[in-house]
């Protein structure tokens, strides 16, 4: 924390406690209120500066937002090897988990159905979109999703329904790569 703002909260706070020890009615109220003060100060500067490193790094991973990826994935053909595909990050989820949905350039047939979402979630537990912010590249699990997912992560709390009939479709791990941005 600034050591300004806890200075300043230290200092009314021992003043609110004198004002309780040391005075009338009067004063009693004014320290009371001095500690209600302090307490929604402190409450405001929690949640607007978050302190814990998880909730850095999900706020840093939003930078990804609107960057170009290129996802190298198992074929889906089942020949072997990888194929890449390149899209557009549409969003990033930083709430409960970190994931990143990217619009692809060219849509993925699978059967009678074109995917054009892709959701990336890390492939350890715990890793952070910010190694791909800082190396350029990460490992992924890849799942393909539609576009009433996309609603869903957007707030849109009818879009549940039309998920979990047309539910995600996994495809294994892959590899990640952030694509400079041209000038």
């Amino acid at each position: 924390m600034d050591p300004g703002f806890m200075a300043i909260h230290v200092a009314a706070l021992i003043l609110a406690i004198l004002a309780l020890t040391l005075g009338d009615q009067a004063l009693h109220l004014c320290g009371i209120s001095v500690i209600l003060m302090i307490g929604l100060s402190l409450s405001i500067r929690a949640r607007r500066r978050p302190e814990y490193a998880v909730f850095k790094m999900r706020r840093r991973a939003r930078r990804l937002k609107h960057g170009r990826l290129s996802i190298h994935l198992p074929r889906l053909d089942g020949q072997g090897g990888d194929m890449r595909v390149q899209g557009v990050i549409v969003h990033v989820i930083e709430m409960h988990h970190d994931e990143i949905l990217v619009r692809l350039d060219s849509p993925l047939e699978i059967g009678r159905r074109r995917w054009d979402l892709v959701a990336l979630l890390p492939s350890r537990s715990g890793a952070s979109f910010t190694t791909l912010l800082d190396e350029g590249r990460m490992p992924v699990r890849v799942v393909l999703v539609g576009p009433a997912y996309l609603s869903l992560t957007r707030g849109n709390l009818f879009a549940d329904r039309a998920v979990r009939r047309d539910p995600p479709v996994g495809l294994g791990s892959g590899f990640a790569v952030l694509v400079p941005s041209e000038p």
